[in-house]
């Protein structure tokens, strides 16, 4: 166990004194070659909890990061700023089985490829920081199919967000997906919890029904319009709803 008298940088605000000035309760640094941190308990981190910096082929497994001293605080007095993970420059990790509990967030992150955040708990924190957690890991359906496969417990727990809250992850999400490549099933699943029929990729600003006409996906076409897409500016839409 850890110690990192927290309370001591944590102001009135809530908010860090000095943010860069605040010590991290652990450094790992320029490990390479499947290295690996197991069984620790951070307590009370000033800062964000572990520096991840410059690793590769690295491991961090049965970690518990926590501020209880926090708990007894006044809210505008309570642990900030005080990330689970700064990961930096860091290629092929693995977070698994890590408890994350009153820190500001599960992770912040600079030049990443690779980072898998597994059986993660994240509790007292936003609900935001549970969909991303799994949303570094998707890129499709596969991958949602791959994540209930390995965790069947930690995917009943996040399926309904990533489609609630529509998950982006590289520009895309669940029911942008699904509308290119005419995955019925997950459009419908993303449409049933409420997806933003009308968001977009980012990057091109195209919506579901778009790419979904670009795509020649006629059932996908049918059902989005079913469920309040606008046809505004898709004239390709409409010709396809004719044939």
């Amino acid at each position: 166990m850890l110690f990192g008298q927290g309370k001591s940088y944590w102001d009135r605000r809530g908010r860090s004194k000095t943010v860069s000035a605040n010590p991290k309760s652990l450094a790992a640094h320029n490990l390479v070659g499947k290295s690996s941190i197991s069984y620790l308990y951070l307590r009370n981190s000033p800062g964000q909890a572990v520096s991840i910096k410059g690793c590769e082929r690295f491991t961090v497994s049965y970690m518990i990061i926590h501020s209880p001293e926090s708990d007894s605080l006044p809210l505008d007095q309570t642990a900030h700023n005080t990330d689970g993970f700064d990961i930096r420059a860091t290629f092929n990790i693995l977070i698994d089985n890590a408890t994350v509990r009153n820190q500001d967030n599960l992770h912040s992150t600079q030049f990443r490829n690779n980072i898998y955040a597994l059986e993660v708990a994240v509790f007292q924190s936003y609900t935001k920081l549970h969909r991303n957690a799994i949303a570094e890991c998707l890129e499709s359906e596969k991958d949602i199919n791959a994540i209930a496969q390995a965790n069947h417990r930690l995917y009943r727990l996040l399926d309904s967000y990533l489609y609630h809250y529509n998950v982006k992850h590289c520009g895309g999400s669940a029911l942008l997906w699904s509308a290119q490549h005419g995955q019925e099933g997950t459009a419908r699943k993303s449409l049933r919890e409420n997806a933003n029929v009308q968001g977009t990729d980012g990057s091109k600003d195209k919506k579901p029904l778009f790419l979904a006409a670009e795509n020649g996906q006629k059932k996908l076409v049918k059902l989005l319009l079913e469920n309040g897409a606008s046809v505004t500016g898709h004239g390709q839409c409409v010709s396809m709803v004719r044939q």
